[in-house]
């Protein structure tokens, strides 16, 4: 093999996204498909010879209007069960996986968006900033 041919950063980096019609979508408008993260680890590991993964700032952008709405947050723990079932299975396939995180512990300002979008785990009043 080449140094042309071999698998690098600079060749994956030229992906497209595509979305199936019944994904559902986050408030990004980024489609929602669990399995896709575990076919992403498994496709690096075959690629990059097993090196160790991190999967991190994994988590749904969603509007909550009110603390009853955050509270029974489904999309979140539909969202974050679905990943992190991803990674499981990866994991079971035999990748190397060192580590997952959420994002977010809470609400944070979005430099694309502001205040306009939740991605916290942890729900934050925003009148109340």
């Amino acid at each position: 093999m080449t140094d042309a041919d071999a698998p690098s950063f600079w060749k994956d980096m030229n992906v497209s996204s595509t979305f199936a019609d019944n994904w559902p979508l986050s408030q990004t408008g980024w489609g929602i498909y669990g399995p896709g993260l575990r076919d992403l680890l498994i496709y690096t590991a075959q690629t990059y010879n097993n090196i160790p993964q991190y999967v991190t700032e994994n988590g749904l952008a969603w509007e909550e209007k009110t603390v009853d709405d955050a509270v029974n947050d489904v999309m979140r723990q539909q969202y974050l069960y679905d990943h992190i079932e991803a990674v499981g299975e990866a994991i079971t396939y035999g990748v190397n996986i060192k580590g997952y995180f959420v994002w977010s512990f809470q609400d944070n300002l979005e430099w694309g968006s502001g205040y306009q979008m939740h991605f916290g785990i942890i729900w934050i009043e925003r009148p109340s900033l």
